[in-house]
């Protein structure tokens, strides 16, 4: 592009192994802070509630769960332009009396590595993606990623080993689950 060499830097991407703490002293902190029960399963958004982060499948993902799997997002957005559709998802939630528990890494939840450590399962429902952090903390951490698949991100991930079997490209949804004649 016309840059000096001199000028230019390279900036890694910052995921580093996670140094998680115990699992089951995790749960327990789980179910003390959230009242998430330590038999069922913890299924973790580890991401900002942004409108690129595809809330609404997430919440999808979730009401087609068992009753026994709970939801987890850690952090709410930051801009405020953000907060409006954020504050729509979480509502929902709420009104479906879906198993969702939102903002669990903000200063009155758990800090990060309890949270990851308690998960069973990883989720990602984004849309777009600029790293795809998600992708390869889930490797790291030696949890299971589960949700969409951007193969624009994950190509070079898949090309260098790694594996996400439980990734697809689209969620896709029965038209029988729809009131087709409203949609139409």
């Amino acid at each position: 592009a016309g840059v000096e060499p001199s000028r230019l830097h390279r900036l890694p991407n910052p995921v580093h192994e996670p140094d998680l703490p115990d699992r089951r002293a995790a749960r327990e902190q789980l179910q003390q802070r959230f009242g998430i029960p330590g038999d069922g399963q913890f299924v973790l958004y580890p991401v900002r509630g942004i409108g690129r982060k595809n809330i609404g499948e997430a919440l999808l993902w979730s009401s087609i769960a068992d009753s026994r799997s709970f939801f987890g997002l850690t952090l709410a957005p930051i801009n405020p332009l953000e907060r409006a559709g954020y504050d729509r998802w979480t509502g929902l939630a709420r009104e479906l009396n879906l198993n969702w528990q939102f903002e669990m890494g903000e200063a009155d939840g758990l800090p990060f590595p309890q949270i990851l450590a308690a998960a069973d399962l990883l989720l990602t429902t984004s849309v777009a993606e600029g790293f795809g952090m998600t992708y390869l903390e889930s490797c790291l951490a030696g949890i299971p990623l589960a949700g969409r698949d951007l193969p624009r991100i994950t190509a070079d991930f898949t090309d260098c080993g790694l594996q996400f079997p439980w990734l697809k490209p689209e969620f896709q949804i029965p038209v029988d689950w729809l009131d087709t004649d409203s949609l139409f």
